[in-house]
């Protein structure tokens, strides 16, 4: 069978091929939740002294409004500074920062860059002569 397209016609073949696998509808939505019920769930925005410390399920995450220490209770351990915007899920074992929020202020951008001459660049890249 050739690759479908990802396009709604192609989206109800393959639907209706991995429904041919199973004994109904049924047990293909059974199936598929199954394997899609260990991704992350979006809990929602909190401060960090709000997040849960117990009845949590492995993929719940959350965003963290505040800059945050890590505690015991986090993957990497404690002593980690994080910063506002943080998002982390927990591992069924303890929580993990996913990602935060990155300054690139320090960076060049393109628009920054000039040209240098053939001599700026000699004088950057000297190669030392057999002399020295």
């Amino acid at each position: 069978m050739a690759t479908p397209k990802l396009d709604k016609q192609g989206l109800a073949q393959v639907w209706s091929k991995a429904v041919e696998n199973f004994a109904s509808k049924k047990e293909l939505t059974y199936t598929v939740g199954q394997a899609v019920s260990g991704v992350y769930r979006f809990k929602g925005s909190v401060n960090f002294s709000e997040l849960p410390t117990e009845g949590m399920k492995a993929g719940d995450t959350y965003n963290i409004k505040n800059e945050f220490e890590t505690t015991e209770i986090f993957v990497d351990g404690a002593g980690k500074t994080y910063p506002a915007g943080t998002n982390v899920a927990y591992t069924g074992g303890g929580w993990d920062c996913l990602a935060g929020i990155y300054d690139f202020s320090g960076f060049l951008m393109k628009e920054d860059l000039v040209n240098i001459t053939a001599e700026e660049i000699d004088a950057i890249c000297v190669m030392p002569t057999a002399e020295e």
